[in-house]
């Protein structure tokens, strides 16, 4: 038999800067007042070797699955799974610890050990001024993050509507000069006709005109 048990806090703490610090030997150790490591292989282990285990799954800043136990675990038994959730709420985050594969009789006592060694100092690491400070340089960080991300959407798309209008400007300025080259050619006949009628004129008006007759003389 095994038993699940599931507890919550709010925590004063961005999810990245609680994600960061369980997963992290030094900051983890800070958070809860006691000793952690944590391995490269996700080996772990907390409160002088009384809490270890490894981590199974890591979705940034949102979940953590591990194989978590105690050195109260019974001989042989399987180690137990803890599923960490954090969600961006007013005023912090909500941590929501599943615990799940207990040996039977001992949720009990560590819904009570999740809430006095683990909620209870990370309330206090959470809310010193150097974790506040912490927290809002990564605030910070980000937000500089991604007004460079929106810089660059900015220039790509600027960029896309330039060679937009270029191409456009080009297709027009070939039509505008298909259009003068045509009417340049219709004014060229005209001036040519023009030329031709004005010319033909005078010949015209020579040939329609009489010398004056001689008066005789009597």
């Amino acid at each position: 038999m095994s038993e699940n048990i599931e507890v919550s806090r709010i925590i004063a703490a961005r999810p990245n800067r609680i994600f960061e610090a369980w997963l992290s030997g030094d900051e983890h150790g800070k958070m809860i007042g006691s000793s952690a490591t944590v391995d490269a292989d996700g080996s772990f282990s907390a409160w002088d070797g009384y809490i270890s285990g490894s981590t199974l799954v890591r979705e940034p800043y949102r979940r953590i699955l591990q194989a978590w136990r105690t050195t109260e675990f019974p001989p042989g038994a399987p180690d137990s799974q803890l599923e960490v959730l954090l969600e961006d709420v007013s005023g912090g985050t909500k941590v929501t610890l599943k615990h799940t594969l207990i040996p039977d009789g001992q949720g009990r006592s560590y819904a009570q050990g999740w809430n006095e060694h683990y909620f209870d100092p990370m309330l206090r690491y959470f809310e010193a001024p150097s974790s506040k400070l912490n927290d809002m340089n990564d605030a910070l960080s980000e937000a500089m993050g991604h007004t460079s991300e929106a810089f660059e959407a900015a220039g790509a798309q600027a960029k896309k509507t330039l060679k937009k209008v270029q191409k456009s400007a080009k297709k027009a300025a070939v039509k505008v000069k298909a259009f003068v080259g045509k009417a340049k050619k219709q004014l060229a006949k005209r001036k040519a006709a023009l030329t031709k009628k004005v010319k033909a004129k005078p010949k015209k008006a020579a040939a329609k005109k009489k010398k004056p007759a001689r008066k005789s003389r009597r």
